[in-house]
Order: C-alpha cells, then sequence, then structure tokens
C-alpha cells in the first residue's frame, strides 16, 4: 500500500469491500434426528461380512488395490460362511 499512488489504493480498497462476503451459520441438531441416524447405522451392520470390509469405500485406493481389496474380501466372506456352517452344525 506504501507504494501504491493514492488512486491505486482506492481503487483496490473500494474493489475489496464491494464483494459480498458469505457467512454460514451454525445450526444446533435435533436429538430425535440423531436417534434415527444410529437406527441406520443398526440396520448396514446387519449385512453379513462386514467385520472382514464388506460394504466399505475403496475409492481412495489405486484401481490395482481395489480388485485386491475386493478379491480379499470376498475371500473372507467364503471363509467366514464355512465358519458359520460348522458352527451350526456343531451346535
Amino acid at each position: 500500500m506504501a507504494t501504491m499512488s493514492k488512486a491505486q489504493a482506492k481503487k483496490t480498497s473500494a474493489a475489496a469491500l464491494s464483494h459480498p462476503v458469505s457467512t454460514w451459520m451454525w445450526e444446533l441438531m435435533d436429538k430425535s434426528k440423531e436417534s434415527s441416524v444410529e437406527d441406520t447405522k443398526k440396520d448396514r451392520d446387519e449385512v453379513f461380512g462386514t467385520e472382514v470390509g464388506v460394504g466399505e469405500d475403496w475409492s481412495h485406493l489405486n484401481k490395482r488395490r481395489q480388485r485386491a481389496r475386493e478379491e480379499k474380501v470376498m475371500r473372507d466372506v467364503k471363509w467366514m460362511k464355512k465358519l458359520q456352517s460348522a458352527r451350526e452344525l456343531t451346535a
């Protein structure tokens, strides 16, 4: 600002003030809505194989690692099904 002429300083300060400023207000969250979010989480947990990664988002991985992760999860799900069936036979 010290090296600018008075006219340039006036233009830049007026231009900076003329731009709209967006603000965001905090909103309180309703507790009743929060319980419905927990219910949907419980519904998601009922999917067989969530312990080994079924339904997880692997998009942050590159394609090669995504394919490998999906194969590993499928392998683990097959193992869990075999294990569950063996437990049912012995029980």
